[in-house]
């Protein structure tokens, strides 16, 4: 945070501008404590899906605690958002993977049933003939895949709910601020391939100090470094660095910025300060759940028209808001036919109605 400025006002105590997800954590703690709190955008929100993928798996047996008490903390996130986690199986590259670790690991983190480590050792599958490797070595391991983006918004919600304000693209009323937090966010940076990707595929491997991380999303292909001196890695590094390990049209590769994404330190803060579920959240659910829910949802929606892949991104991304969406898709049936154009304006009227969208 920077550029703290100071007003005389009754109105509001604080406002934030262009808040991160720690920063409305922030905010919500002062509303809390019953201070009048406002949130100011002087863009449009995020409104595309953008999905961290979680490292739990400890690569040495120092971090087994350490790891066990992420996976503790991100269970107990869960509970309060279900529809914004979907498991992910991950492959760990290693050139020994070992069966007596991979048991050591699945009792420190309590894995059960379907989600205990599994050791791969096969040729490389020509679905992903684009990684320069003859076989797949290693372990894979249950992990999740967060919608953060979609985290934010529902947090937004929640902090309106205890009595916040947010404002989206607005005059900003400087006269009726007490203190004013400009917030520099920090951002990480990943790459989008566009190759054909298994769908549902995730990969991590070392190299040296640092780890690439490769899973599909939506349909591309994306890479993210993680470790050491990641944050020096420019698109040519990054670039010269993957030629080490894939095949790839470097044209095709596209350099992104990600504002939200979530640390295990913002985790613990999150679990600190939001003591329910979230808005829109299924309550009671356990993330098995997730998929018997959508298809009973489905099972109502289906006559719109829409499918079962493009509704179960709906599902995930509005959570029991999808409900209501249901009924508005159905009333634009008698006025449109293609089931596309149905969800999207039924889409755009859900975020003009609840998510700050003009």
């Amino acid at each position: 945070m920077k550029g703290e400025q100071s007003y005389k006002s009754n109105r509001y105590d604080i406002a934030f501008i262009n808040p991160d997800i720690d920063n409305v954590l922030a905010a919500i703690e002062q509303v809390q404590k019953g201070e009048k709190v406002q949130l100011f955008f002087e863009n449009d929100l995020l409104r595309t899906d953008i999905f961290q993928l979680t490292q739990i798996f400890p690569y040495r047996a120092i971090h087994l605690f350490r790891s066990a008490q992420q996976k503790q903390n991100l269970n107990k996130l869960f509970l309060l958002a279900p529809h914004l986690f979907q498991l992910q199986k991950v492959f760990y590259l290693q050139s020994k993977p070992s069966k007596k670790y991979a048991n050591i690991v699945d009792l420190f983190l309590r894995n059960q049933l379907n989600e205990k480590s599994v050791i791969v050792n096969q040729p490389l599958p020509g679905n992903l003939s684009f990684f320069k490797m003859e076989a797949l070595k290693g372990l894979v391991i249950h992990e999740y895949k967060v919608n953060v983006s979609r985290l934010f918004v529902e947090l937004l919600k929640y902090f309106e709910l205890k009595g916040g304000k947010v404002l989206m693209n607005e005059k900003f009323p400087h006269n009726e601020i007490s203190k004013i937090i400009r917030c520099k966010n920090e951002k990480r940076s990943s790459y989008l391939l566009t190759t054909e990707t298994v769908p549902g595929f995730a990969l991590i491997q070392k190299s040296g100090k640092i780890r690439i991380q490769f899973f599909e999303q939506n349909g591309h292909l994306q890479i993210d470094f993680l470790g050491a001196s990641t944050s020096q890695f420019t698109k040519n590094s990054s670039t010269n660095e993957l030629k080490k390990h894939i095949h790839f049209n470097a044209d095709l590769l596209e350099e992104v910025e990600w504002q939200h994404f979530i640390s295990a330190k913002t985790i613990s803060k999150f679990l600190e300060i939001v003591k329910e579920p979230l808005p829109n959240s299924f309550t009671n659910s356990q993330i098995s759940d997730n998929y018997e829910l959508s298809l009973e949802k489905f099972d109502i929606a289906k006559q719109t028209g829409i499918s079962y892949p493009q509704f179960k991104i709906l599902f995930h991304r509005y959570g029991t808001g999808i409900d209501e969406m249901i009924d508005v898709a159905y009333e634009k049936t008698s006025l449109l036919r293609n089931a596309e154009e149905i969800w999207e304006k039924t889409e755009e009227w859900y975020q003009k109605k609840y998510e700050w969208r003009k």
